[in-house]
């Protein structure tokens, strides 16, 4: 694919061997010369992510610039996949070195520090306002960005979003669906024509094809998995059961079907991490007061829940999600003082209405 050493051996070493079908497609048309868009869609985990990460990095040398300016600007609908997206990126861009790969025992240049690192900003609804305008006052060269926190740092800062030449829309279908539309079309309005523009989405409505006729030009469309959005990976079951009996259903999935260990004090012998995460559940229900009833239900039982809404504060946020994804700990309120002689699973409930 014509992929600088560097940016090539952090990919090895992160595990991705083999590129999915959009990344083929996408990532030589994104480094090719002269730039071009791109309009991709495929299904959620498809590798969308990589498709667009790894030619940005490369288009962006690896390195900060000392040019004030972000050079790249990465457009989300949720706080929970900026924070993905920030940590894929600095992983992949960590040690790159211009002259080639550097190797274990080879003498290192004083220079060759954090320092030059490309510097990733994380823009999104919760955080601090004055710990992002410091952020953006370090000059990054990426930001990561929910698009309402975005613009309301352009206008109260006055910042300048023309140095950005790379612009991505990832799951560009949710951005529109979850109301950020004038946002969108606001910041559009304060980016370069002569930017390169990558949007990524599950879905193609019409709202995002007139969006995409606006602020694309002559793009390339990838188009994967148009027939269903599920992967053929998943098994898919409905059940149809009472209100009353849903919570017994649901401890019934979780203890006969998923087979998710307990994590009490009964437990004598503590769970391994790699078997927790092979046990991982997501429950997804409507409301906060609904995440609130099952967090209490499924604790009650003997499991260990982790959980996330929308108006939670956002370092528990971090924290729950943190948890989840490392298949670590994380307690009860009530079990913070023993947490350190149990074994820990970790679950995120949210609600359905047709569990």
């Amino acid at each position: 694919m014509g992929l600088h050493p560097s940016l090539l051996r952090a990919l090895l070493l992160h595990g991705y061997q083999t590129p999915t079908p959009i990344q083929r497609l996408a990532i030589p048309s994104l480094i090719s010369s002269p730039p071009r868009d791109l309009v991709g869609m495929a299904r959620t985990g498809s590798g969308k992510t990589l498709a667009y990460i790894v030619p940005l990095i490369q288009r962006l040398g690896g390195r900060h610039s000392s040019t004030f300016g972000a050079r790249a600007v990465i457009l989300v609908p949720t706080r929970e996949l900026a924070l993905q997206i920030v940590k894929v990126g600095k992983d992949l861009s960590r040690g790159w070195n211009k002259e080639g790969v550097s190797h274990a025992g080879d003498a290192r240049d004083k220079r060759e520090t954090s320092s030059y690192n490309l510097r990733w900003s994380l823009i999104v609804g919760g955080d601090n306002l004055n710990d992002q305008f410091n952020t953006i006052a370090n000059n990054p060269d990426v930001i990561v960005a929910t698009p309402g926190r975005l613009l309301h740092l352009v206008v109260e800062m006055n910042l300048d979003l023309r140095s950005a030449h790379y612009v991505v829309f990832d799951e560009a279908d949710r951005l529109f669906e979850m109301g950020f539309a004038a946002a969108l079309h606001e910041i559009l309005l304060r980016l370069p024509s002569s930017r390169q523009t990558v949007l990524l989405s599950a879905t193609l409505p019409e709202t995002l094809v007139e969006f995409a006729r606006a602020g694309l030009q002559e793009p390339k469309f990838v188009r994967l998995d148009s027939e269903s959005k599920i992967s053929p990976d998943l098994r898919l079951a409905f059940f149809s059961v009472k209100e009353t009996e849903k919570g017994g259903c649901l401890l019934s999935l979780l203890r006969d079907v998923i087979k998710v260990p307990f994590a009490d004090k009964s437990v004598k012998k503590k769970t391994s991490s790699k078997t927790l995460a092979s046990h991982q559940t997501i429950v997804f229900t409507a409301t906060k007061h609904h995440v609130e009833y099952l967090h209490n239900l499924l604790g009650t039982a003997g499991y260990a829940v982790s959980f996330i809404y929308g108006s939670l504060d956002q370092a528990a946020r971090r924290l729950q999600m943190d948890a989840f994804r490392q298949a670590l700990p994380w307690p009860r309120a009530e079990d913070l003082n023993r947490a350190g002689d149990r074994g820990w699973s970790i679950y995120r409930c949210s609600y359905s209405r047709n569990l």
